[in-house]
């Protein structure tokens, strides 16, 4: 990236725009730049940060996926309700890791077999997932997960909260993948220009599943830990 480069100005735009938020919060609040506000404000960002993951990969291959959110929500309804039901914990996670994953797949196999638009197809999915979720918490929360499970949501290494270091190799990973893999520069080549990559001889369908399932992973993944 160079110095003069239009990526490099929109960086620095972005990190001056921070720097100043940062000084305005600090001056109306003594507490913002406190330690225990910095675990908290880390905290939040690694929930939202899990879900831009997933919405990144979808984007790149311009896809669209209203439904992140309540696929993270679905997912820690489904473990919790199974560990409820009495399954090891184990499976329920399993199945929540599953439940995203299908999530995905039946966003793709609209938007692939049916030709509908990702933001109809996603918006009409999270309507029902949003749905699923009310109707079985019904405003309440589940608290029945293992204590040792639940201390995570408070760890931290080396002063930095466990759920923003899990977040830091998530977005590593990702950036291995889409960087480095095949599959990952077929993710760019789609959502460069679809046609082109389909004549190049790149399955436009299957880096669309891989996408939406991977979204669902993702989604899922941050269900269990937020």
């Amino acid at each position: 990236m160079k110095p003069g480069s239009e990526q490099f100005r929109s960086i620095l735009i972005l990190a001056l725009v921070n720097v100043g938020i940062i000084l305005v919060l600090s001056f109306l609040s003594p507490t913002f730049l406190t330690y225990e506000n910095f675990l908290s404000v880390l905290k939040r960002m690694s929930e939202l940060g899990m879900l831009a993951i997933a919405e990144t990969i979808v984007f790149i291959s311009g896809g669209f996926d209203l439904s992140i959110g309540t696929v993270m929500a679905i997912s820690g309804l489904i473990a919790g309700q199974m560990y409820i039901f009495g399954l090891p914990f184990f499976l329920c996670v399993s199945l929540a890791l599953l439940g995203g994953m299908t999530v995905g797949l039946m966003n793709a196999l609209f938007i692939v077999k049916l030709r509908l638009q990702p933001f109809i197809v996603t918006l009409a999915t999270m309507s029902i997932l949003r749905s699923i979720v009310y109707g079985v918490l019904r405003g309440k929360t589940l608290s029945h997960f293992p204590e040792s499970y639940l201390a995570y949501g408070d760890a931290t290494i080396l002063g930095l909260p466990f759920l923003f270091i899990v977040l830091v190799i998530f977005a590593v990973l990702a950036t291995l993948f889409l960087q480095r893999t095949y599959v990952g520069r077929h993710i760019y080549a789609v959502g460069g220009n679809e046609r082109s990559a389909y004549l190049s001889g790149i399955s436009v369908n299957r880096i669309k599943y891989t996408v939406y399932i991977l979204s669902g992973f993702i989604c899922a993944c941050a269900g269990l830990l937020f």
